[in-house]
């Protein structure tokens, strides 16, 4: 029986995608018992076991860990069932045809990591220690529309971001402080310096989820990166508004406190 060594593991953000891709998974099942599709029902039951394997290897393990699993090879072969299974399921997701919303790409990235570490090192490929990518790719959803935006004051610091973790609005004092000529397409994560970027996608993430933000209305102190790579320390106050087509923006407004 193979052991898998899984270096730095990501407790929170796998949690995060084993709850959001499962969403991901029931939508598609949905859609592979009444369509011509790739995938079997068995297929996806394979999946979501190997999804099952890792979350009680994980269950109460620290963030950075280095998870051990001890799979049989039929067990190993269910991986690449599902990385691809997952990956035709946010195509579709992606193109509007599911009905759960795609996932971020730093959760797809780990999906990823996890599939090709469980399926390789088995059969020889070398152990690679999770690390959240520095590149920060675009989401595939299009950008939410908030007509409330042009309503709010120019004078304040404030930025507002929608569930796709975009930038779509940002005050000129904002960008002032923040170092920037312009913040709109950018990612949330763009302005959140790289040590906290994981913990803020997996909070990120359960929060659409489950539709629970317990930090809405609450001034947070955090670390605001600029785009020369400085950190400031601001105070953080949040809040969330529906947007048109039923999509979801957070206000963030920014205080210095440094």
């Amino acid at each position: 029986m193979p052991t898998v060594y899984l270096d730095g593991f990501p407790v929170q953000l796998f949690h995060a995608m084993h709850d959001v891709t499962e969403d991901l998974i029931r939508d598609y099942q949905l859609t592979a018992m009444n369509a011509d599709e790739p995938f079997t029902l068995a297929d996806i039951a394979v999946a979501r076991q190997a999804k099952h394997w890792v979350a009680a290897a994980a269950d109460h393990q620290p963030d950075g860990v280095t998870l051990q699993l001890d799979l049989a090879m039929e067990q190993v072969a269910a991986f690449p069932v599902l990385q691809a299974v997952l990956d035709h399921a946010n195509r579709l997701a992606r193109e509007e045809r599911l009905l759960a919303p795609p996932v971020l790409p730093e959760v797809a990235a780990f999906r990823n990591w996890l599939c090709d570490q469980v399926a390789g090192q088995p059969r020889g490929a070398q152990r690679e220690t999770w690390r959240l990518p520095d590149t920060l790719e675009q989401p595939s959803r299009t950008p939410a529309s908030w007509p409330e935006l042009s309503s709010l004051p120019p004078g304040q610091a404030w930025l507002v971001g929608d569930d796709s973790n975009r930038i779509i609005g940002a005050s000129p004092a904002a960008l002032e402080l923040l170092g920037w000529e312009s913040l709109v397409g950018e990612r949330i994560l763009a302005v959140i310096p790289p040590a906290f970027r994981e913990r803020h996608v997996a909070a990120f993430t359960r929060s659409l989820l489950r539709d629970e933000y317990p930090l809405l209305g609450k001034p947070l102190a955090v670390r605001a990166l600029r785009s020369d790579g400085t950190e400031i320390d601001v105070t953080l106050t949040l809040s969330r508004h529906e947007a048109e087509g039923d999509r979801t923006v957070f206000l963030a407004q920014l205080d210095p406190t440094g």
